[in-house]
């Protein structure tokens, strides 16, 4: 998102905003036997065979759609089978941006084309930054902050090669955050069953979402108090901070809270959605912050009671929270000093009847050793079961995906 050193010739500059991009190295989706990677830019994902990692180049999609803007998370959801849900956004004559939701469904082997149907529509007044998203077993929902991307700033980005796609976003405090709900079971492109509004918040990432026995829709997402994660130069995207561990450890971007907003969908269109922001504290009184989160993928959608995260404290580490406790303390953290965790993927247990019932994954860089190894904990105690070397050091990834089949079982993380 900063400045790339040489500087980009200005037709390389056209090409990045116009895409599709070939770097399509954030999420790792799967619908059907179809594998591929996903970013922000553009609707065009990347396949690949997943035992080789060779590319299989653009995914085939029917009906793909036209979109310049998308999310890079993917959501699938039991009741809906092998179908993956996203969306796609396309800039409108008075520089808004037009959101339509889709539901893809494989039509055979990777060898065949996904059928897209788009499922829901709605038009907002500014190109906005939406990076995930939730589904519940009824509910597509789309949570838009007021984090905006300024489309008459591109032409800059294009002009100025000291221009950087962090200058192209704006943040507005004073606007609403708005919650747009559509039927995930549509076969058509109708408008959002609710919309509705709440204060300024940044996000990245959605935890879960549920819809209680009290008909009330639980949306859980990692809050920040602005936009400063994306848009400052010297924040998160600066690779010399990142290195320093006394700035990097200031940072009050990098502080993040666990929200829950409850959504009344009987309210209406233009009802305010309240929300409780939970503290993470472990036994002795600690209180932390996380990211990355990742729940069992059978909870996915459903009422749930445990989240793992990327945390940090004394140090980065991973955290498991319980969301049922009810009591004072509802943090596990599992920390090796010089030791840098990514994403945890929860693996449940064949068989396995609790919620915690199995075990955590995470991609890990030793600092000291300069190499990183697959983290095995158990899911339930947060005590390490194994440590699987890796020949080369993994210095960052950002999300994965597990599955198994009759065949394998698969860890594909980027």
């Amino acid at each position: 998102m900063l400045s790339v050193t040489p500087r980009m010739p200005m037709a390389k500059r056209v090409e990045a905003i116009h895409g599709p991009t070939d770097n399509t190295n954030i999420c790792v989706a799967r619908t059907g036997e179809h594998v591929y990677l996903t970013n922000d830019q553009g609707v065009a994902t990347n396949s690949i065979d997943p035992l080789t990692l060779n590319s299989l180049g653009h995914t085939a999609v029917q009906d793909s759609g036209a979109g310049m803007f998308t999310g890079a998370h993917k959501q699938a959801q039991s009741t809906f089978g092998s179908a993956t849900f996203g969306w796609y956004g396309e800039i409108t004559f008075t520089m808004g941006m037009k959101i339509s939701v889709y539901r893809d469904q494989p039509t055979g082997d990777r060898n065949s084309p996904l059928t897209r149907t788009v499922i829901g529509t709605v038009e907002i007044h500014k190109p906005s930054m939406i990076h995930s998203f939730a589904l519940t077993e009824r509910y597509v929902i789309i949570v838009v902050g007021p984090v905006f991307v300024a489309p008459l700033k591109m032409v800059e980005y294009v002009a100025n090669p000291e221009f950087t796609p962090l200058d192209m976003i704006e943040w507005d405090p004073t606007a609403d955050t708005k919650f747009f709900i559509f039927d995930a079971a549509s076969l058509t492109p109708v408008p959002p069953v609710a919309e509705m509004v709440s204060s300024a918040v940044f996000f990245n990432h959605h935890v879960n979402a549920y819809q209680g026995a009290d008909g009330i829709l639980r949306i859980d997402l990692i809050a920040y108090r602005d936009a400063s994660f994306l848009k400052d130069h010297h924040g998160f995207g600066n690779l010399d901070v990142m290195k320093n561990a006394t700035e990097r450890a200031a940072l009050t971007s990098m502080a993040p809270t666990f929200r829950r907003y409850m959504v009344d969908v009987s309210a209406g269109s233009g009802a305010h959605v309240p929300y409780n922001d939970m503290h993470l504290v472990d036994a002795s009184g600690m209180v932390y912050s996380c990211e990355m989160p990742s729940v069992n993928p059978r909870r996915h959608g459903l009422p749930y009671c445990y989240g793992y995260f990327v945390g940090n404290q004394l140090g980065p580490g991973l955290v498991k929270v319980s969301l049922c406790a009810g009591g004072a303390t509802n943090v596990i953290f599992w920390q090796r000093d010089g030791h840098h965790p990514g994403e945890p993927i929860f693996v449940p247990r064949p068989g396995g009847t609790s919620e915690d019932d199995g075990v955590l994954l995470s991609p890990v860089l030793d600092g000291a050793a300069e190499r990183s190894y697959l983290l095995v904990l158990d899911a339930q105690t947060m005590e390490q079961l194994a440590a699987v070397q890796m020949p080369l050091a993994m210095p960052s990834d950002v999300h994965g995906l597990f599955w198994m089949d009759d065949a394998h079982e698969l860890l594909v993380h980027v």
